[in-house]
């Protein structure tokens, strides 16, 4: 009932703004055509698929669309190619690039880097209310690059009578998709998946899919976090097919009796396209059965738990009807009891870092490869936590979190930093509270059946408002077995929060967190970044801190020996993990190899205006 009245609030939310020209300057149309957001999950050939150590199940149902597509680009909207979606058209001059990727990494137009400004301009007396793309030195609207993309591809002869989906896990920044010439749909928000429905528009032998990307719209007044700027089809593109009657969404929680010797797994399941009994089984690691789920419930006795130092994982084969789906299930509970954070009864000291997607060779592009040497370095240097500085990412990192156990603090696709935190901040104005609701509501459902997110933050660096009251309301009623963060409303949220606090600074939080619970207190202001409306008895996180940059972080021992003193003080994620640069070649040639050498770029170096220089190389770790 609550998803329903969501749903329609959502829904109304949006009949507040005035119609827009384009549907990439209003914030009111963030999606047309496109499907719920959901727990990722594909359909299996059999429950002997899923007992499988393999990161993801293979299955049968599932088609790559990863490879050479064709593509053109222009700068100006004006002058995109308006009927290459068109059967008929002739695309033989066109280039060829590969998807995944960011185009500006393969010649087409240039990267960018700010940390605060829009790349785009910025006018609070007109794009507050009636956001548009204008260049920001011009101000006219004759630059926002459009990439136009055309693939053919067949569907397989097994999926006759299947209901047949197009999923896209991240393109920047909005983009229309067709199908055989007709109309498939619209999305935004660059960080997460969409899928449509296109079983109607599928034909016998080739099918063409064409895809018009624009580099900004008005979801990018939302997402100006610190990092190089890109644009294009960056993440995986698949088709999947379902049974008519499928098991569209599942949610699993675990519930400790204590002392967190025996649990309870419950499950609530969506069943779409018909009326059908869901079945679920739970099988350990070994794949040894474990028992069925009745009534969306099942008692485990002796369940061995889920922790970053022991990320036991257990494995749940759900079937409705012909439709099987499969989803790890790691045994966790987090909780608050009295000033601390504990997970499953024990308290925990959250040695963390912020990381952004980034690749030297492809931009925000990262294979499992990139991933796995993350994670990697993670278990090798004692970092148990990571925050997905500033958007979610990629599915297969909250699949490699639980697999080998790193806390996450999983953060919406929000950060709208140069409106500023005073009367301009968007989570003020009504406009944008659709788009900011919409983003964390579409997050949770997506990510909330992994072991390894003990928090959900609503974003980064955007003026706090009513939008985000409303947002950590719907985030509660979605999911109320994980905390809630935002650095920007602590008094909204579970736990402080508080960004580049200084040693000294840190000490007098961790004494007021020693209060007895209550009353607000003053020690959150007057320094740096940090803010008031810190609450005595409450736990407390340095968000960001000991900024990585050039031989910072001299002083961590004297940080980590407050942290360790006061119960309140959960811990912190460094700023930030690897550094942001890029390689860009010269026009100069190696001697001894013959090819042209290179050097690891950073703001400016592409000739980008506006930029912020080197301030993005200030990881932990060089790319």
């Amino acid at each position: 009932m609550y998803m329903k009245n969501l749903f329609l609030a959502l829904a109304a939310a949006a009949t507040l703004s005035v119609a827009a020209a384009n549907d990439w300057e209003n914030p009111a149309v963030n999606s047309i055509n496109r499907e719920r957001a959901r727990a990722y999950s594909m359909p299996l050939a059999d429950e002997k698929a899923a007992l499988t150590d393999d990161l993801e199940p293979a299955t049968p149902y599932r088609l790559s669309l990863n490879g050479d597509w064709k593509i053109s680009w222009c700068g100006d909207p004006a002058l995109r190619p308006l009927d290459f979606w068109k059967t008929d058209y002739d695309d033989s001059q066109w280039f060829t690039i590969d998807v995944p990727s960011c185009v500006e990494m393969r010649g087409f137009g240039s990267p960018g880097y700010t940390n605060v400004r829009y790349p785009h301009a910025w006018d609070p007396k007109r794009d507050v209310a009636h956001p548009t793309i204008r260049d920001r030195d011009t101000d006219k609207g004759n630059y926002n690059p459009v990439s136009s993309y055309r693939r053919t591809f067949r569907v397989p002869a097994e999926w006759k009578g299947r209901e047949v989906f197009l999923r896209f896990d991240g393109v920047y920044s909005a983009y229309y998709v067709w199908v055989n010439g007709q109309k498939v749909g619209y999305a935004e928000d660059s960080k997460l998946p969409s899928e449509f429905n296109v079983t109607k528009y599928l034909q016998d032998g080739d099918n063409l899919l064409a895809v018009e990307v624009y580099r900004w719209c008005d979801g990018s007044y939302l997402e100006d976090q610190d990092m190089f700027r890109f644009s294009g089809i960056y993440r995986d593109v698949c088709l999947f097919a379902t049974p008519k009657v499928r098991l569209d969404d599942f949610f699993v929680e675990t519930v400790p009796d204590r002392p967190f010797i025996d649990w309870k797994l419950k499950l609530r399941t969506k069943v779409v396209g018909g009326s059908v009994p869901v079945s679920a089984t739970l099988y350990d690691a070994a794949f040894q059965k474990v028992g069925d789920v009745k009534d969306g419930v099942l008692v485990v006795k002796k369940a061995r738990a889920w922790s970053a130092e022991d990320p036991y994982l257990y494995t749940l084969v759900m079937k409705a009807g012909e439709d099987v789906r499969a989803c790890r299930v790691g045994f966790k509970h987090v909780e608050i009891v009295k000033n601390e954070v504990r997970f499953n009864g024990k308290a925990i000291k959250f040695k963390g870092v912020n990381r952004h997607e980034c690749s030297p060779d492809n931009g925000r592009t990262v294979t499992m490869d990139d991933m796995l040497k993350d994670i990697t370095l993670f278990k090798r240097f004692n970092i148990n936590t990571v925050r997905t500085s500033h958007y979610p990412n990629h599915h297969s990192w909250y699949d490699l979190c639980d697999r080998y156990g790193v806390y996450v603090i999983a953060e919406a696709n929000i950060e709208g930093h140069e409106p500023g935190y005073g009367k301009d901040g968007l989570g003020l104005h009504k406009e944008w509270f659709k788009t900011i609701r919409e983003r964390n509501v579409n997050h949770v459902l997506n990510y909330r059946n992994h072991a390894a997110i003990f928090m959900w933050s609503m974003g980064n660096e955007t003026g706090h408002g009513d939008g985000f009251r409303l947002a950590l309301k719907d985030v509660r009623a979605l999911d109320a077995t994980r905390l809630r963060h935002w650095e920007r409303g602590n008094a909204d949220a579970d736990v402080d929060s508080t960004m580049y606090p200084s040693v000294e600074w840190l000490e007098k939080r961790g004494k007021l967190g020693n209060v007895k619970d209550g009353a607000m207190q003053g020690e959150g202001g007057g320094e740096g970044f940090a803010i008031g409306g810190h609450t005595a008895g409450k736990p407390h996180i340095m968000c960001e801190y000991a900024h990585a940059m050039g031989n910072a972080i001299g002083n961590f021992e004297e940080y980590w020996d407050v942290i360790y003193t006061y119960p309140a003080l959960m811990g912190g994620c460094i700023w930030d993990w690897v550094d942001q640069a890029i390689w860009k070649e010269t026009d100069r040639v190696c001697p001894k190899t013959g090819k042209r050498e290179r050097f690891l770029a950073y703001g400016g170096d592409f000739d980008e205006q506006p930029n912020d220089g080197p301030f993005c190389v200030n990881g932990v770790v060089d790319p």
